[in-house]
């Protein structure tokens, strides 16, 4: 039976588009699709990680500077600005049961806009960052306040 996919590592086939999503979105790989299912590249992770520890502060730092190019530093000065707070529901980082906020940014541009709370930062993305569409939630919610 012919197949689209087949992990490199544990053989299991994807044999309809359904199948595909067995295994990660990947653009530089046939169908779209990585080499190896989402289970063994799970554990590949896992095996890494284990081999090879890093801080919780580490792993900040790399992704921090891969994905918004910004250093600890730049983390810690943008919380001191907000007051340690989430820029937009205000609750406090320490209230907040996490050891750090979410970096919002423009999907656009890259720019960083602020530090968010995890449910905060999905909200905006809900809304697809689009104020118009925030303004009408704003004005639907309005209309039901005395309930």
């Amino acid at each position: 039976m012919s197949f689209l996919r087949k992990c490199r590592k544990c053989s299991l086939e994807a044999k309809c588009e359904e199948d595909l999503t067995l295994f990660a979105y990947s653009p530089s790989c046939k169908h779209n699709r990585d080499s190896i299912c989402n289970d063994c590249k799970r554990e590949v992770g896992r095996k890494y990680s284990k081999e090879n520890p890093t801080s919780k502060e580490q792993m900040r730092k790399k992704l921090l500077k891969r994905f918004y190019n910004m250093t600890l530093e730049d983390y810690s000065l943008l919380l001191n600005k907000q007051d340690n707070k989430c820029a937009i529901c205000a609750i406090h980082i320490e209230e907040y049961g996490k050891d750090s906020f979410v970096v919002d940014h423009c999907h656009s541009s890259g720019k960083v806009r602020g530090l968010l709370c995890q449910q905060c930062n999905t909200g905006l993305g809900m809304f697809k960052d689009n104020p118009n569409s925030l303004q009408t939630a704003i004005e639907y919610l309005k209309g039901y306040s005395n309930d």
